[in-house]
């Protein structure tokens, strides 16, 4: 069966015992590999050369069940290529791909030029191998996160609807022509999730869903990215359907019923 969405609960490469160390080319002095584990996806990690080999050791074995970079530049004829543990994407486009080829780049640019890698099924890893011909100078990478995910035993986004943001300055001139001056457009998410079961107080055979969201939440809070990867077995669209972001309003857990509790979800695009 397809998969409805996943969320990431933890960003291993967000873990202090996270590294990341170059095997082949070499990063700009002042725009270091480490740069990419910086939550500031403007700080760009940025190769000397148009190709690199790099590994993020994630400090133990983690189970990964979703890998994503942003800010990604790259020549739209690049390749990439991401292991970890039994997974392998194989070379593929660096830009995001569906039927019809790499993205166009406007649509790149304003999705904020994200590329996910999501194995059929969480895989367990220590370390994140990704190997990159970017073909033409410069190769930068913005963010990159290697994410432990949880997806519900049912449907796991209802009703979910999603806002276009045009964060551009327009100014009417009275009598005049109008003026715009352009800045970025982001993605906001909003979403609710099925009855999440608690199982000290329903059945027992019930995965405790909400002891698994409520942590995510409680450690996320309102400052720590998340990633939502709406259809994640949908390779033409996964670009366009996943959202990396801050949870931008607080966060109620609603107990509807015995053992069951409700929650809505707002995640704004980071960039």
């Amino acid at each position: 069966m397809a998969r409805k969405a996943l969320i990431s609960t933890t960003d291993w490469a967000q873990d202090a015992g996270a590294s990341i160390s170059v095997s082949a080319g070499a990063f700009e002095s002042l725009l270091v590999a480490s740069n990419m584990l910086d939550r500031r996806p403007q700080l760009v990690a940025q190769a000397t050369g148009t190709t690199i080999t790099f590994t993020v050791a994630l400090g133990a074995t983690r189970s990964i069940g979703l890998i994503h970079l942003q800010n990604f530049v790259a020549d739209p004829a690049g390749t990439i290529r991401v292991q970890a543990g039994s997974y392998d994407s194989g070379t593929v486009n660096a830009w995001a791909t569906g039927t019809s080829g790499v993205y166009a780049a406007a649509l790149y640019r304003a999705l904020g030029r994200p590329r996910l890698f999501i194995p059929p099924a969480p895989v367990a890893a220590s370390s994140i191998i990704v190997t990159i011909n970017a073909i033409a100078a410069p190769l930068r990478i913005g963010f990159l996160g290697a994410c432990e995910v949880w997806e519900a035993p049912e449907d796991l986004l209802i009703g979910p609807v999603t806002t276009i943001i045009d964060e551009a300055d327009v100014t009417q001139v009275p009598y005049g022509s109008t003026y715009v001056t352009e800045r970025g457009k982001r993605r906001r998410i909003d979403f609710a999730l099925p009855p999440l079961a608690d199982p000290r107080g329903s059945n027992d055979d019930y995965i405790d869903d909400f002891a698994a969201v409520f942590d995510f939440v409680l450690v996320a809070g309102k400052s720590t990215p998340v990633i939502v990867a709406r259809f994640p077995d949908d390779t033409d669209d996964l670009e366009r359907n996943a959202v990396w972001g801050l949870i931008t309003t607080d966060q109620q857990f609603t107990n509807r019923f015995f053992g069951h509790h409700d929650t809505t979800f707002q995640v704004t695009q980071l960039i």
